[in-house]
């Protein structure tokens, strides 16, 4: 007789046990939390609860705001009325068509910074001086009593557009001086538009700080004196400090 095995036979219907697997499992990513002082939050609530005038404006941190939002406002204003003005004069600018050219004598010549004047039997009369071709060679052959002969205006018999020697020699054309007028008119808009350009990134800049005062407190008082900012002498940056994931654990499951 065979000896039957002290092993008992598998069973059949007896489930097979799956295998145990692990698995990382990492905490999901938590937000950046911000670290506020309780007395640099309880001054932008005063700010608010006070109701300054214009206290919303710059998150309450500035103390009677509106004014300062209007003058800001009003010197854009200004300055790009200006550079309008002097551009469109420099586009629309023309000779006058009354022009008329006549020989005069000249007594004596005087400048000034900007303009040279002529003496005349007639009277007195100007020209812009950087405009005058020879300047310096003009001043140097003048005698008194020359005769020049000289554009001007009826309208503004004065003011002078042209001007010749009586040895043929030319010192100003209309048309130089109509370039140099333009010249200036562009000048002076162009210059408008960038200290606009500059003063509106200035302003930008003044009301990312102002709105965050507690955060820039120095530069802060650059832009607003001290008696106007609601924020304490003794306000620091905000920091963030973001908070420490855990460990990845380790977690048992089953398919």
């Amino acid at each position: 007789m065979k000896k039957r095995s002290s092993k008992a036979a598998p069973s059949k219907n007896r489930k097979k046990k799956k295998p145990v697997r692990t698995k990382r499992v990492y905490p999901k990513k938590t937000r950046r939390t911000y670290q506020w002082d309780d007395e640099k939050e309880a001054a932008r609530l005063s700010a608010l609860a006070n109701n300054f005038r214009g206290g919303r404006l710059f998150n309450g941190y500035v103390r009677e705001a509106l004014p300062m939002v209007i003058i800001v406002a009003v010197v854009m204003v200004a300055f790009l009325v200006i550079s309008v003005l002097f551009l469109h004069d420099a586009l629309t600018m023309k000779l006058p068509a009354d022009l008329e050219t006549k020989t005069v004598q000249v007594n004596e010549i005087r400048e000034d910074e900007d303009s040279v004047y002529f003496e005349t039997d007639t009277g007195t009369m100007y020209t812009s001086k950087s405009s005058v071709d020879m300047y310096d060679q003009m001043i140097e052959d003048f005698s008194p009593g020359e005769s020049f002969m000289v554009t001007c205006s009826k309208k503004d018999p004065t003011a002078m557009w042209g001007l010749r020697s009586s040895r043929g020699k030319v010192y100003l054309t209309p048309d130089h001086l109509l370039k140099d007028l333009r010249d200036n008119r562009l000048l002076v808009s162009a210059v408008c538009i960038a200290i606009l350009i500059v003063y509106i990134l200035l302003s930008i800049a003044a009301n990312h700080v102002l709105s965050n005062a507690p955060n820039y407190p120095r530069l802060s008082r650059l832009f607003v004196r001290r008696e106007y900012l609601n924020i304490n002498d003794n306000d620091i940056l905000n920091t963030q400090t973001p908070v420490p994931s855990p460990p990845p654990v380790e977690q048992n499951f089953e398919d």
